[in-house]
Formats: C-alpha cells, sequence, structure tokens
C-alpha cells in the first residue's frame, strides 16, 4: 500500500517538481551570470547612500560588494522564496484536506494503512523532493561559477630599481588591460552549502505547517490560505523588528530570523559553519554585527520546529473524525 502511495505521490507531484527544478536553474544560472558583468567596487558610492537602510539587513552592505556576498543574495531573491514556498505549501496542503477534498481518503483508510503511515509517507516524499530543489541550487550555483567569468582590470606594470637607492620605482608598461578571469576563481561554491542546508530547514517548517494544517482542516483551499496568513504575518513581524531597537525582541516571534542564508555564507567563510552559536567577536571582528546563533544553530530550531508541528498534528488527526467527502 505504501507504494501505491509512493506511485500516487510521484504521478501528481512530477510536474510541479519538474517546473520549479527547470525554474530554479534558469534563474540561479543568471543570476550567478549576472553577478560576473558588473564591477562591483563601482556601486559603493550607490551602498552609502543606502547605508540607513543597512539594519534590514543581516549582513554588511560592504559584504555585497563581494562576488560570494552577492551570489548569496540569490538564496534571499523572491522568486526563490516564492518557489519554495510553492513545492511546500503545494504538497503539504494535499496531505489530508486535498485527499478529503477529492474524496479520496475514504477509500485509502479502507485499506490495511494507518492515518500516521498516510501523513508520513506523504510528508517524506515532499521533503525528499525539497532536498533535490535545494541540491539543485546549490549545484546550478557550482556549475554556473565555473562557466562564468568576471571582467578585471589589470596594469601592466613593471618596478625599477635604483643604483645605490634601496627604492623600487612603478614603471607603466603599457594601458591597462582588460582580462577574463573564471569566477570560481574569486569564489568557492562550498561556501554555499550550508546556506542551502538553512533554506531546505526553512522549507521544511513551511512544509511540516502546511501539513499541520492539512491534518486540522478539511478544504485544502482553506489550508493554503492559512499557511500564507502565517507566512504573511511572520514576514511582518520580522520587518518590525528591524525597524529599531526598541523593536528588537520581535526577532523571538518570527522563524523567519533563523533563515539568514546570506548571514551564514559570511560566517562560513570566516569560521566553521558547523557551530551551534557563534561568539560575536569571532564572526563578526570588522563589523558591527552581532549574534549569538550559528548557521546549524538556525538549521537545528527550524528543523526541530517543524517536527513538532507535524507530531502534534499526527496526534490530532488520529483522534479526530474525518467528514465525509462532500
Amino acid at each position: 500500500m505504501v507504494r501505491l502511495l509512493v506511485q500516487k505521490f510521484v504521478r501528481e507531484s512530477q510536474f510541479l517538481f519538474l517546473a520549479l527544478a527547470s525554474l530554479l536553474v534558469l534563474f540561479c544560472a543568471s543570476r550567478v551570470w549576472i553577478a560576473g558583468q558588473f564591477d562591483l567596487s563601482s556601486f559603493k558610492p550607490l551602498l552609502e547612500q543606502l547605508r540607513r537602510f543597512e539594519r534590514f539587513m543581516p549582513v554588511p552592505l560592504d559584504h555585497v560588494l563581494t562576488y560570494s556576498g552577492s551570489i548569496a543574495l540569490t538564496l534571499s531573491e523572491p522568486l526563490l522564496i516564492f518557489s519554495i514556498l510553492t513545492w511546500c505549501i503545494a504538497r503539504g496542503s494535499d496531505v489530508i484536506s486535498g485527499e478529503i477534498g477529492r474524496g479520496s481518503l475514504e477509500m485509502l483508510l479502507a485499506n490495511p494503512i494507518s492515518r500516521t503511515k498516510i501523513v508520513l509517507t506523504h510528508y517524506i516524499l515532499s521533503a525528499v523532493g525539497l532536498g533535490l530543489l535545494c541540491l539543485t541550487i546549490w549545484t546550478t550555483i557550482h556549475i554556473a561559477l565555473k562557466y562564468c567569468s568576471v571582467r578585471e582590470t589589470v596594469s601592466n606594470t613593471a618596478t625599477f630599481t635604483l643604483p645605490f637607492v634601496p627604492v623600487q620605482v612603478p614603471i607603466q608598461l603599457g594601458e591597462p588591460e582588460e582580462v577574463l578571469t573564471p569566477l570560481a576563481s574569486r569564489v568557492d561554491s562550498s561556501i554555499f552549502v550550508v546556506p542551502c542546508i538553512n533554506l531546505f530547514a526553512f522549507g521544511f517548517f513551511v512544509l511540516s505547517l502546511a501539513v499541520g494544517v492539512s491534518c486540522v482542516d478539511r478544504y485544502r483551499w482553506r489550508c493554503i490560505g492559512v499557511t500564507l496568513a502565517i507566512y504573511v504575518l511572520q514576514l511582518l513581524i520580522f520587518l518590525l523588528s528591524k525597524v529599531g531597537t526598541s523593536w528588537r525582541g520581535l526577532e523571538w516571534a518570527t522563524v523567519l530570523s533563523l533563515y539568514q542564508p546570506d548571514l551564514t555564507a559570511l560566517v562560513t567563510q570566516r569560521i566553521e559553519g558547523s557551530q551551534w552559536t557563534v561568539v560575536a567577536s569571532e564572526a563578526m571582528q570588522d563589523s558591527v554585527w552581532r549574534f549569538t546563533l550559528g548557521p546549524i544553530g538556525m538549521t537545528g530550531i527550524l528543523t526541530i520546529l517543524g517536527l513538532t508541528v507535524v507530531t502534534s498534528a499526527i496526534a490530532y488527526l488520529n483522534r479526530r473524525d474525518l467528514p465525509a467527502p462532500l
């Protein structure tokens, strides 16, 4: 029976998965290519004008001027977040309420299979699909870094040592010329492994939330609406927590403060990214930014919260009376 559930899940979700995977490949590859087309140092005067908005960002604006920082922002782009949310909410809301709406839940339960197995089969397969999407993102970035190049200006200079004087005088041999340098020599793709794991944990929590609402409600459209409403509310709380120091405590009321891919990329460059907590002076020695949770700390809490939501939802589902299909 579990094998039939797996085949049913693959048949229903393969088109959505392929569409989202293709979109993510195209978007991430384009994003890396665009990052290599500009001299990021030329944007420094513009970023100085945006210094007042730095508090809304998890990393200093100076980090954005680096190729690694610019590419790390890919994981915070609305299109990428929307793609992950689409998969998690679409598949999570279909677990119970979707089956009730189609009138197929009674047929499933007529077989020797428990409600818990139905939820866990769908839940695990959705999490595997989410993991494959995150792996697609990292693989695309890794390949794009190898095949994309950045234009750099190289000056043709030489040094001349004056006789009897320990001074080296630079001599311009010609006009500076532009050379193409592989972007992989400027950015190590391994620093994006931990941010992609953080993205998986974020999607895992949203998936768990959608599954939890689906186990409670009978209408799939209402499950989607409630899950989106919770996410929008969390987003508003997160933005309010960045307004000023008096609102800083609201960070504890939103899980979005645990999804910081650009911050984890910066931390991974400077210290080991496998710590639950990070000492502020170690993580950001040349910045005023301070935090205590490390990359794996954020990922671990998101995972624990997701598992807690699903466990509670399954416990409630096993006690509730399922309505008859309309």
